[in-house]
């Protein structure tokens, strides 16, 4: 995928080549009478106003004006989740358990055909929802690029999205030109917020690692590219000990839901139509099992997650550990010191004034 693994040659080459383009973009002369000055508003006309949020398109999970960013490795069915996403918004039905709100969605995907779109509609058995498509025979190429002022690309996106609450650009470097060595995140960044704020809608990028092993997978979705850092959202699709697996590695939110397993088909890809099914009850089983020992293996000092795993006998992948962590800590049996993950996070057994101070006992979750 363009942006994964970090590159800090090519950042620095792109750093430089948009501050040059920033430069020439000053030197422009504006044209007279077309300049229009920034408003003066304070904090507290903000508060007296007492304004209203963007109104959900997920609860809990995606609201309009958002920058948001589906991660997946190649050939792992993200069109196919996506396409599921957009007919189930625009219907108003659950998506993977989540309530919509029935909302206007548009899907541009250079890299597929009205046929291709069709089969993948049928299929999942939503044929007849309102979401607008720009294929590439619509687009009469397999790539457009918005991060360029020649093409007029983006001047042609913001008017086709005009009145859209969602619009999905899949695969994103189809979309932006990007590749491995020059991957244009900065100008692709400005080319979506610009998007958002023209049309008030929520800019979904959808972009993809290298088939490679899950916990490479992870931990390369997880921050090592600006996209991700400047995303309100981000969705990943992986397989994960043989099984699909949708979950949330950044939100907004206050709580990220818990990774939910897909339904696989009998080749082992991704079963048709998409739906949600138990977690594997010997993957369930051992997840409290190994939550009870990170418990029993913590104390009042401080220990780092690897640290803390490895003294409970412990061996997952990165995001398994964090996903470890952030269940016990949201469930209140560890503290964490609130460094930033992987810059010195830490953690110990949480205190609670109502048990006399002594570290809370572990509890399975739903139990009293």
């Amino acid at each position: 995928m363009s942006g994964f693994p970090f590159d800090p040659i090519a950042s620095l080459e792109l750093d430089r080549q948009t501050q040059e383009r920033e430069q020439e973009r000053k030197q422009e002369p504006e044209p007279e009478g077309n300049l229009k000055p920034w408003p003066n508003t304070y904090l507290a006309d903000i508060i007296a106003r007492n304004p209203t949020p963007p109104p959900d398109l997920i609860p809990g999970l995606m609201r309009k004006r958002m920058l948001a960013l589906f991660v997946g490795i190649e050939g792992g069915g993200k069109t196919a989740l996506l396409l599921d996403l957009a007919c189930r918004l625009a219907l108003g039905q659950l998506f993977l358990g989540f309530k919509t709100l029935p909302s206007s969605v548009g899907l541009v995907t250079p890299e597929h055909l009205h046929s291709d779109i069709r089969a993948r509609a049928e299929a999942l058995g939503l044929p007849q929802a309102p979401v607008k498509i720009l294929t590439q025979e619509d687009l009469a190429a397999r790539y457009i690029d918005v991060t360029s002022r020649e093409t007029k690309d983006l001047e042609r996106l913001i008017a086709w999205a005009q009145g859209l609450d969602l619009v999905i650009l899949d695969p994103r470097a189809n979309v932006d030109q990007g590749t491995e060595d020059q991957p244009g995140n900065a100008s692709l960044l400005r080319a979506s917020s610009r998007l958002i704020i023209e049309t008030g809608a929520t800019v979904l990028l959808s972009t993809h690692v290298p088939k490679i092993e899950s916990k490479e997978t992870v931990h390369r979705a997880r921050g090592h590219t600006n996209l991700t850092g400047a995303a309100d959202l981000v969705m990943l699709l992986e397989k994960h000990r043989g099984s699909w697996q949708f979950s949330v590695p950044k939100t907004k939110n206050t709580k990220r839901p818990e990774p939910l397993y897909l339904a696989t088909s009998k080749n082992g890809d991704l079963g048709w139509p998409i739906t949600v099914r138990e977690a594997p009850p010997d993957q369930a089983e051992q997840r409290q099992a190994n939550l009870a020992a990170i418990v029993e293996a913590s104390s009042s000092t401080w220990m780092g997650p690897a640290a803390l795993l490895e003294a409970a006998g412990i061996k997952v992948v990165r995001a398994t550990q964090a996903s470890y962590m952030t269940a016990l800590v949201e469930s209140g049996e560890l503290e964490s010191n609130g460094a930033p993950p992987g810059k010195g996070r830490k953690y110990r057994l949480a205190s609670v004034n109502g048990n006399g101070g002594e570290p809370m006992p572990y509890r399975k979750r739903g139990s009293n």
